[in-house]
This record gives structure tokens, C-alpha cells and sequence, in this order.
């Protein structure tokens, strides 16, 4: 029986995805053999903020990147392509280092605030300079996936870097060398740098000028523009929405308890990984089908993004549940203790997953306004819930608050995203505007 070939992209999909995510643990293990308990609090901290602060610099674009790029992917614009990730890079590079400056410089007195250890201040320096590198990282990444290159994209984001860490810290144990936290920030820095590289090679040379119809077509979507502020707003609230529990960790736990938060986090995390390869295949695919009008094929495309994320999940769920102390083990005895955070985030990651990629769908579909009031309200909500069990359970009151969150952001996107699918009308307009 020959497999369908929408599943086969997706298997491959997973396949390169799960080496990636072999190799992310991996790298995370090692980090922890080589800079402790504490370390593993401190980088995950770098890595949040490094999020956070991408979205706040990115306009938006990671999602504005595939909903312009896959229309014109589709049509063989080689020439918009081109033109449409130099101009975005080049506001991405200024947004970044202005970022950066400011929280160096002015803004510094404001993130002691909220952040308060003076060690943390400084990584929180560190996370603005990454976020550079990760926004070029995800232009590219993005731009890739909209191209139908989906895997090269994953190897160079998923796998290069964690193995570039793993051969880091491989040399520092076996060598009996220091590794600390800022030379490992350094290094992740550095080696996003290379990914981005490679991945701007691909992106040239498959945009190479041809005499395809189409191909030198000059009509381009602008790099920013109003459209975009839905986008952004819903960007940055997703990345804060998604990284509460740790920016907020450093107000109710110490670095050791912040250490053993982000092991389970890590685990939770695999959800998401799951989900953003079933999203570089469907995000596309929502955008294109919107184009076209197709409201029907956007309904099942929903129906089977919940179907794949479920079928991924679901067997973790249960191991997470039932052997938390086993699975916080694998990196240590001294995380076991953290098995009741696994199995607190669990439950509402288990949620997350039955909704399926409605928030993704609900960007593709140009209902960013509705998306973006949904998730400010499921963020203040969060905040709040983290805040209220963080100040009587400490680091296990911040992952109940999490999860809680987490699953009541996904249900209220899915109600939203149904009853708009339930009123689509789309009149045929096979020329509908990207942007």
C-alpha cells in the first residue's frame, strides 16, 4: 500500500525532527555533566530571554515570512524572494542591535527590576546579543520551509547547533577544562551564526533567476506594514505566553530549583517540537489554501493537524505521568526531585496538543486581531495564575500555574478558529494579496 504523500513528508519530517531532538537532549545532558544544576537554571534563563527579546525586535516576520514566501514560493517569484529577505534582514539587524543597546545601556536599571540577581542581569545582556543571531536564524529557517525545504531547514536549525554543543562540552569533560555559562552562551551565539549561513546559502541558490514564468516577476509585498502589528503583538505574547514560568521563576525559586524547572520544561517541550514540524508542512499549506479560497480543505487540514499532534503526544503524556521521578532521572539523580513538575505541565500540555496548530491557523487565515486578544488574555491570565500558586507552592505552583494556562489559551484559539471556519466564504480570488 503506498503511503500518502502528505504523510511520507511528514514522516520524513519527524524523522529528521526526532535526531534533532535526540541531539537537543543530548546537548542538554552534557550541558548539565559540564556546568551543574545551577548552570542548567542560568542558561535556560539566557535562552527565555533570548526568545522574548527576538519577538519584541522581529516585527512579526517569522509568521509574515511564510505567509508571503509560500504565495510566492507557489508562483515561482524568485525575484520577490530574493528582494523580500534583504530587505527584512536589514530591519532585522537594526530593530536587533537597537534592542541590544538598550537593554545594555538605559534600559538596564529597568530589567534589575524585574529581574533582581545581579548574575542574571548580565546573562539577560547576553540574551538581547543572541537574539540577533536567533531572528537571522529564523528568517532563514522560515524562508526554507516556505521554499518545500522543509528538512534542510530542521537539520541546520534543529541538528547542527545542539551537535556544535555537544562536541563543545565533549571537549571540555573529557579535557577536564572549566566551561562556564558565558562561554556557552557564547558558543550558542557563534554557532547560530553558522546555521544562518548555510541556510542563506540554500535560500540563494534556490531562488536562482530562471525562465519560469514568474520567476523576475517584480511585485513585491512590503517588508513592513500595518498588517504586520497583529502579527508582532501576537508573536511577542506567544513567546511570553510560552516562556512565563521561567521569566517569572526568578521571583519565587533559587538558580538550583530554576535548574531542575528547566529539565521538565525541556520534556514539555517536546510537544512543541512535535507540533512546529507538523507546522512547517501545514503552515504553508493554511496560507495557500487561503489564497485559493479553499474553505473546506482549511477544515480538514485543522481535523488533521489534531489527529498528528495527538498521535505524537499522547505516549509521552502517559510516560510523563505515570514515571516522572524515572524520567527527570535520565539526567541525574539530582533532578528526580522535579518529577512533579513534569507531571504537573503534562496535563496541560496534553490539552495544548488535542487543539491542534489553531493558532498558527488563525494568522493564516488573517485573523491576527482575534489571535492576538485571545493570547494577551490567556498571558495576563497566566501571569496571575503563575504568580498566585508560585507565591504559596514556589517552583511547583509555577508549573501548576503553567499548565493551567497553557491549555486554556489553545481551547479559547480552537472555539475562535471553529466559528470563523464555520462562517468562511471566501469568494474565488486566486490572486489574493500575501500580506
Amino acid at each position: 500500500m503506498k503511503i500518502p504523500s502528505r504523510i511520507q513528508q511528514i514522516l520524513w519530517a519527524l524523522a529528521n525532527r526526532g535526531g534533532g531532538m535526540v541531539l537537543q537532549f543530548a546537548s542538554v545532558w552534557v550541558i548539565a555533566k559540564a556546568v551543574g544544576v545551577s548552570g542548567v537554571g542560568v542558561y535556560s534563563f539566557y535562552t527565555s530571554w533570548m526568545t522574548v527579546l527576538a519577538a519584541l525586535s522581529g516585527f512579526g516576520s517569522a509568521t509574515y515570512t511564510i505567509r508571503t514566501v509560500a504565495v510566492y514560493s507557489k508562483h515561482g517569484n524568485h525575484a520577490a524572494i530574493r528582494h523580500y529577505v534583504k530587505k527584512m534582514a536589514a530591519l532585522l539587524l537594526g530593530a536587533g542591535l537597537l534592542t541590544a543597546v538598550l537593554i545594555a545601556g538605559p534600559g538596564r536599571a529597568l530589567a534589575a527590576y524585574f529581574v533582581g540577581d545581579a548574575e542574571l542581569l548580565d546573562h539577560l545582556v547576553w540574551a538581547a546579543a543572541g537574539s540577533v543571531a536567533f531572528m537571522f536564524l529564523r528568517l532563514m529557517s522560515e524562508t526554507l520551509k516556505s521554499m518545500s525545504m522543509l528538512n534542510i531547514s530542521m537539520v541546520l536549525e534543529s541538528m547542527l547547533i545542539p551537535a556544535l554543543l555537544i562536541l563543545l562540552c565533549l571537549w571540555a569533560l573529557l579535557t577536564s577544562s572549566t566551561l562556564t555559562v558565558e562561554w556557552l552562551i557564547g558558543a550558542h551565539i557563534a554557532f547560530m551564526m553558522v546555521a544562518t549561513v548555510a541556510m542563506f546559502c540554500y535560500v540563494w541558490r534556490g531562488t536562482r533567476p530562471s525562465e519560469a514564468p514568474g520567476s523576475g516577476t517584480r511585485q513585491h509585498a512590503p517588508v513592513l506594514n500595518r498588517s504586520m502589528l497583529p502579527l508582532w503583538g501576537s508573536s511577542l505574547l506567544g513567546m511570553l505566553f510560552l516562556n512565563m514560568p521561567v521569566l517569572l521563576l526568578p521571583s519565587f525559586a533559587s538558580t538550583e530549583e530554576m535548574g531542575l524547572f528547566a529539565i521538565a520544561y525541556r520534556f514539555i517541550n517536546i510537544c512543541v517540537t512535535l507540533l512546529m514540524v507538523v507546522g512547517g508542512i501545514y503552515g504553508p499549506r493554511f496560507a495557500k489554501e487561503y489564497a485559493d479560497a479553499d474553505g473546506p480543505a482549511l477544515k480538514q487540514s485543522l481535523k488533521q493537524t489534531q489527529m498528528f499532534s495527538m498521535a505524537l503526544y499522547a505516549p509521552l503524556f502517559v510516560f510523563f505521568v505515570a514515571t516522572p521521578e524515572f524520567v527527570m532521572g535520565l539526567f541525574g539523580e539530582p533532578f528526580r526531585v522535579g518529577g512533579s513538575l513534569l507531571a504537573a505541565m503534562a496535563v496541560g500540555q496534553l490539552v495544548y496538543a488535542s487543539t491542534g496548530l489553531v493558532g498558527m491557523m488563525m494568522n493564516m487565515i488573517h485573523r491576527e486581531h482575534e489571535e492576538f486578544w485571545i493570547t494577551l488574555g490567556a498571558t495576563m491570565l497566566m501571569a496571575a495564575l503563575i504568580a498566585g500558586f508560585g507565591s504559596q507552592l514556589s517552583v511547583l505552583g509555577v508549573a501548576i500555574g503553567f499548565g493551567i494556562g497553557l491549555g486554556l489559551k489553545n481551547v479559547a484559539s480552537w472555539v475562535a478558529v471553529r466559528r470563523y471556519l464555520a462562517l468562511i466564504h471566501l469568494p474565488p480570488s486566486p490572486a489574493r494579496s500575501p500580506s
